[in-house]
């Protein structure tokens, strides 16, 4: 079950996505564990930029692992 860490404030869900980010960075600034490594950062990015190619261009995408995902997960 999912705790909202910024309870009581009353948030958006979207507000409550940044905050977390936001605390989590903190405590990964602070020495504890990363939580979104730049690899899936930057492969999210990607697949974020094709979405909108293939919006723009009404034609059809194909994706692939690029070579900074190192696990080989999409």
């Amino acid at each position: 079950m999912y705790r909202n860490p910024l309870a009581p404030a009353e948030l958006s869900d979207d507000e409550i996505a940044v905050g977390t980010c936001l605390l989590r960075m903190a405590e990964y600034a602070g020495g504890g564990p990363p939580f979104y490594p730049l690899a899936e950062a930057c492969q999210d990015r990607y697949l974020d930029i094709e979405i909108q190619r293939a919006l723009d261009t009404k034609a059809t995408v194909q994706t692939r692992t690029q070579p900074w995902a190192a696990d080989g997960q999409p």
